[in-house]
């Protein structure tokens, strides 16, 4: 009667074995699914900076009066080729997707101009921005920000 007792309840404990090691495996994976998926958006957020940048300063040197419009059209093709989803943003009403661009510096011979690109990632687990070193997360969002500086040309 003791071993078959001891039969069942070894088989029961393989099942509950399972369960435990697959409820991990789907977190792990489920973790470093949304890991790649922030660490993507990142260096696609740093490229559309870089290209954007570049374009700004050489037509700010060049003397074209619409450079602003055509370096923040580049950042915004930039995300688009990098598999973003843009979103158009609203002030006070912060989602995933949101993104804008700033420029800061001169047109002047021999400065600099700046482009801040930000984009707003999805944040599914709490400590994924401080993994990318973005400092802490708004609620479901967290600004991945990146700003290129170019001399002008």
């Amino acid at each position: 009667m003791l071993g078959r007792f001891v039969r069942d309840v070894r088989g029961q404990a393989a099942v509950v074995e399972t369960v435990v090691m697959l409820l991990l495996l789907v977190s792990f994976f489920a973790g470093f699914s949304a890991y790649a998926i922030a660490a993507h958006a990142r260096a696609v957020v740093i490229g559309a900076a870089a290209v954007a940048g570049r374009a700004a300063s050489i037509q700010c040197g060049q003397g074209v009066a619409t450079w602003q419009g055509d370096a923040t059209a580049i950042a915004q093709s930039a995300l688009q080729d990098g598999g973003l989803r843009l979103t158009t943003f609203q002030a006070g009403n912060a989602q995933p997707g949101d993104w804008y661009v700033a420029f800061g510096g001169g047109c002047a011979s021999g400065g600099s101009v700046s482009v801040t690109v930000q984009y707003d990632q999805l944040n599914l687990f709490p400590y994924l921005a401080a993994l990318l070193g973005q400092g802490p997360a708004e609620a479901w969002i967290f600004p991945l920000a990146s700003t290129a500086v170019y001399p002008v040309d």
